[in-house]
């Protein structure tokens, strides 16, 4: 299940839910997106652009919460571009794993606003 937003702008996010058959299944996949995020190797920035990592803290929320934030910064090459800010908060609770991501143009998210989404998310989680 996902449910997603946009501004129609520079802004998108959503939550993704997975429903695992075992709590151990929902575990290794919970370990997998973790490690995924972490390496960012979906996404990579342009060629103008360079990415770190932020972020990488866990919540006690659910059985397992960690918060991860990406940020992409222009290169000197590219004075005019725009940065990004890109969280992400992955939840295990049981046999559910949940996804929340944002993605924005300039800092993204305030961490102390997207830790509310992250912690509210969770609070919900079957």
């Amino acid at each position: 299940m996902n449910r997603n937003f946009a501004n129609g702008l520079d802004a998108s996010g959503g939550q993704w839910l997975t429903r695992y058959k075992t709590p151990a299944a929902a575990k290794a996949a919970y370990e997998s997106i973790v490690k995924t995020i972490k390496s960012c190797r979906a996404a990579r920035p342009a060629p103008t652009h360079a990415r770190k990592l932020t972020e990488d803290r866990k919540l006690a929320v659910g059985d397992a919460t960690v918060i991860l934030r990406w940020y992409d910064y222009p290169l000197p090459s590219d004075p005019g571009s725009e940065d990004g800010g890109f969280p992400y908060a992955v939840t295990l609770k049981g046999s559910v794993v949940s996804v929340v991501a944002f993605r924005e143009m300039g800092k993204g998210v305030k961490p102390a606003n997207f830790e509310k989404f992250a912690r509210a998310a969770a609070a919900r989680l079957p």
